[in-house]
């Protein structure tokens, strides 16, 4: 707050000896001068206090302007009547004027004037900032140094409440908040910030009410006079639609288009990882081919082989569903596959290879003979690398095909 006061009277400057140390008064007998003051160093200038007749000339025009210029809304107006302010007078609170100082009045009773006027002022100037924050599609909240909200330009419907006159004012994430997992990391984010005096950045992932929801949250802290963090003040923008594009488009980089297995270069890096982290010896792969592939497309046409393809694939999915977080299927490429089974050794990666080969040659497809596949099947070893490992399994494969086909081989 500014401690400069300007004002506007014709008469000398006793605003100055009434107000003593307290305020620094800058002194123009005329209202166009004390507009051109106020254009050049509003942001310097703490309050107004001018001549009610001065005022209210020309229907109020000195106090319609500063009303209604946005610059000067921080600024409060005191207008100076002789005695108790009239009827008439008070019509200039309809203009702008937060309240009158008497020209009579004690020092100590002009300066407390003065003084509840700025704080008044401030209080409204806060309200209205309120509201015109409620206009922007962001949520802007304020919480005190115990992470209760102080205000909030929104309520989504993450909040839970339902009493009609309900507000958010002096509660916290915990108590109002849905998700009451993210309620509590988001506190826990809060107590950072007030001990560190440091902000933060995150995406917040919401899961309420059978929707999925993504927010970018940055806070910062706020400081008082003596530098001590007294609150938080945060900005939250939907970013739903983003990190849904940005999670589509990760997908379809690590997936293969036509049958929507990972594609060899993900399943080459899941193989990487699963050598390199070595926390469970157990570790076998799966190679899968075709049988014959070049005459199904040569014989019946390329959509049919793309048919043949999409159902192996759709085969594989359906096997490793029962360790869809440890087992991975990739379309290694053209009519090959291939099956990373993290935590399985030989015998169970036989059984599931048995399992597709089963249900591969069980499947019937309109328009074309039986279908058969050849697997061959290999366990990671202490000192195996991706291209030893993924070169053994071809083998293996190959060992199959050059078994009769239709069959499973371990190598």
């Amino acid at each position: 707050m500014s401690n400069i006061g300007l004002f506007v009277s014709r008469e000398d400057n006793w605003l100055d000896e009434a107000v003593g140390r307290q305020f620094e008064i800058t002194h123009v007998d005329n209202t166009e001068a004390a507009l051109e003051i106020l254009e050049e160093s509003y942001n310097h200038i703490g309050f107004v206090v001018v001549d009610l007749e001065l005022g209210e000339a020309n229907d109020y025009e000195f106090f319609k302007r500063i009303r209604d210029e946005i610059k000067f809304s921080f600024i409060p107006v005191l207008a100076v009547v002789d005695i108790t302010p009239t009827y008439e007078d008070a019509k200039a609170l309809e203009y702008g004027v937060v309240d009158f100082v008497r020209h009579c009045a004690a020092p100590i009773a002009t300066r407390n004037t003065i003084t509840n006027a700025i704080r008044i002022k401030d209080s409204k100037t806060y309200v209205e900032l309120e509201q015109m924050l409620k206009e922007l599609p962001s949520l802007i909240y304020l919480k005190d140094s115990e992470g209760k909200y102080v205000f909030s330009t929104h309520y989504w419907h993450h909040l839970k409440h339902d009493e009609p006159n309900w507000t958010i004012r002096g509660k916290t994430d915990v108590e109002i908040r849905k998700d009451k997992e993210n309620a509590k990391m988001a506190m826990e984010a809060d107590k950072r910030i007030i001990a560190t005096g440091q902000g933060t950045r995150y995406t917040i992932k919401i899961e309420v009410d059978d929707k999925l929801e993504y927010f970018d949250a940055t806070k910062q802290p706020v400081f008082n006079a003596n530098g001590e963090v007294n609150g938080i003040i945060a900005l939250l923008n939907d970013v739903t639609e983003q990190e849904l594009l940005k999670k589509q488009l990760e997908l379809l980089s690590i997936t293969d288009g036509m049958t929507g297995l990972l594609n060899r270069t993900e399943i080459q890096q899941r193989i990487a990882k699963a050598l390199a982290d070595g926390g469970d010896p157990a570790l076998s792969l799966i190679m899968i081919d075709i049988d014959n592939f070049k005459h199904i497309n040569d014989t019946y046409g390329h959509q049919h082989g793309d048919t043949v393809i999409k159902s192996l694939a759709d085969t594989l999915k359906a096997v490793c569903e029962s360790g869809v977080d440890f087992y991975s299927a990739g379309r290694w490429g053209g009519e090959e596959f291939m099956l990373l089974l993290a935590g399985a050794g030989l015998a169970t990666a036989t059984n599931m290879a048995e399992e597709i080969r089963s249900l591969f040659e069980n499947t019937q497809f309109e328009g074309l003979p039986r279908q058969t596949i050849s697997l061959g099947i290999t366990e990671a070893m202490a000192d195996d690398t991706v291209d030893t490992l993924c070169n053994r399994v071809d083998r293996a494969m190959y060992g199959a095909k050059h078994a009769g086909k239709n069959t499973v081989r371990v190598l």
